[in-house]
């Protein structure tokens, strides 16, 4: 474990060295950007608990119950277009 620490304080500074000198900005967002989107997906791509697993499935057949939605086929036409 401590091996994996040192290596990856070791990439920080190696990346906060390339960021104080790098001079392509457009590269530099593209960095931040991406390490955003990595951020977003740890954040959401928690797993579920058995509570909200049956939580949102009840929820989601309350929907269709009520007529909410949309079918697959009408899925596939707004896809289509994408």
């Amino acid at each position: 474990m401590t091996t994996f620490i040192s290596n990856t304080q070791s990439i920080r500074r190696q990346m906060h060295e390339w960021l104080d000198i790098e001079t392509d900005d457009e590269l530099v967002q593209e960095v931040a950007n991406f390490a955003r989107k990595q951020s977003l997906k740890a954040k959401f791509s928690k797993p579920m608990t058995e509570d909200e697993y049956v939580s949102r499935v009840l929820e989601a057949t309350a929907q269709a119950e009520r007529g909410e939605g949309i079918t697959v086929e009408e899925f596939e036409k707004i896809a289509a277009k994408w």
